[in-house]
C-alpha cells in the first residue's frame, strides 16, 4: 500500500509518496508556457536628430503634438532607442503618421546595432509612399525578430525630407509629420510549476468534490479516491494514484 502527505516545509509545499522505502516527489511533466502580447509606443519626444545637423528635430507647439524637421538645405534622419525585453519577439511596428508631400516619402526603419559594432541589420522598414494626409500602417518584421540584449542594441530611424517643411505658423504647411510609433511584441511566459501552482490560501484543496472556478496549477486531494489531482486550465489530471 502507498501512503500519501502533504509535508509543510519551512520555505516550500511539496506532495510527496512513500515508495516502500522513502519518500519521493512525483514525476510530473513540466509545466506549459504561453506567450503574452505586449506594446512599446515610441513618443515624439523620444526622437533625436542625427547626422551633422542634429538640432533640426521639431515639436509641433508646445504640447509636442508631433515631430517634424526643419531644415531646409539638408536631409536629416531623426532616431529613438527601443528598449525590448531580452527574448522578446517583434510582431510588427505600427506607423502613425502625415505624409501630404507628393515629391517625397516618410521612411521608416527598425534596426539592431552590434554592441560592439557601428553598422545597423535591419529588422523591418516602411517607407510612405506619398499617402497624402493623416495614415497608420503596421509593419511586419523581415528578419531578426528575435530580442538579443546581450548583442545588439535596437533603434528606430525616420527620414522626412527637408522641402515637406514651410512655415512653421501654418499647420498645413507641415506635411511630413510623426505622431508615434508602437512596437508590438510578445514574451513567453511559464504556466505555474506543477506541483507549486495556485493553492486557494496557500493549501491543498481537500474535499471529495472537485473545486468550483479552478485555476490553472491547483491542487486537489480526492478523498473520495485518494488520488492528487492538478487542474490544467480544461480538466483535472491525476499527478498521484
Amino acid at each position: 500500500m502507498r501512503l500519501l502527505a502533504v509535508l509543510q516545509l519551512p520555505t516550500t509545499e511539496k506532495v510527496l509518496t512513500w515508495d516502500g522505502s522513502k519518500w519521493s516527489a512525483p514525476n510530473v511533466p513540466s509545466a506549459p508556457s504561453s506567450h503574452i502580447t505586449r506594446f512599446y509606443s515610441i513618443d515624439p519626444t523620444d526622437f533625436v536628430g542625427t547626422g551633422k545637423r542634429y538640432d533640426v528635430i521639431k515639436y509641433y507647439d508646445y504640447e509636442a503634438g508631433f515631430l517634424f524637421i526643419s531644415d531646409e538645405d539638408i536631409d536629416t534622419k531623426v532616431a529613438a532607442p527601443v528598449h525590448l525585453p531580452h527574448g522578446a519577439t517583434i510582431q510588427n511596428i505600427k506607423i502613425n503618421f502625415y505624409d501630404d508631400e507628393v515629391d517625397g516619402n516618410i521612411d521608416v526603419r527598425l534596426y539592431r546595432k552590434p554592441i560592439g559594432g557601428a553598422i545597423n541589420q535591419p529588422i523591418a522598414s516602411w517607407s510612405s509612399s506619398g499617402t497624402p494626409g493623416d495614415g497608420s500602417q503596421t509593419v511586419p518584421p523581415n528578419v531578426n525578430q528575435v530580442v538579443d540584449n546581450q548583442n545588439y542594441t535596437y533603434r528606430l530611424m525616420v527620414d522626412m525630407q527637408r522641402y515637406a517643411y514651410e512655415n512653421l505658423s501654418d499647420v498645413f504647411k507641415i506635411r511630413h509629420r510623426i505622431y508615434s510609433i508602437v512596437v508590438t511584441y510578445t514574451e513567453e511566459v511559464a504556466a505555474p510549476a506543477a506541483l507549486n501552482g495556485s493553492r486557494q490560501g496557500g493549501q491543498m484543496n481537500v474535499s471529495t468534490t472537485a473545486p468550483t472556478s479552478p485555476l490553472t496549477g491547483m491542487l486537489w486531494l480526492d478523498t473520495s479516491t485518494g488520488r492528487i489531482k492538478q487542474w490544467n486550465g480544461s480538466a483535472w489530471i491525476v499527478l498521484v494514484n
